[in-house]
């Protein structure tokens, strides 16, 4: 087709990282105020779930981050309207929701046949 992998890949990396840079000011900057330790509580292990939930293509794993944030809003909503459960259960759900997501369709997904080969 004419593309060049090589060019392509660095410009995806170099897009990835910007966006990754902007995405870790915001969270620590506007959402917290100042950095802390563990700001990120282990989301980045839930947007690696997403991509191989939603099969490594880019449909799929919006929908599947629409899911995975979709739970974590209930979950924020459940605890401020004062659902009588320990806020333990509540704080876990996005993470069991990952979980079971992953154990259901594990082996659905295959990844690109490229990825981890430097060219």
């Amino acid at each position: 087709m004419g593309i060049k992998v090589r060019r392509l890949r660095w410009i995806a990396l170099i897009a990835c990282g910007a966006l990754a840079g902007i995405g870790g000011g915001q969270l620590t900057l506007a959402g917290l105020g100042t950095f802390t330790q563990n700001v990120t509580a282990g989301r980045g292990f839930i947007a690696l779930a997403a991509v191989i939930f939603g099969s490594w293509q880019p449909f799929g794993t919006l929908l599947a981050v629409l899911l995975f944030t979709l739970v974590e809003a209930i979950q924020v909503r459940a605890q401020a309207l004062g659902i009588h459960m320990p806020y333990q259960f509540l704080v876990m759900a996005p993470y069991a929701v990952t979980i079971l997501a992953l154990a259901l369709f594990i082996g659905r997904s295959r990844p690109p046949r490229a990825l981890g080969i430097n060219e």
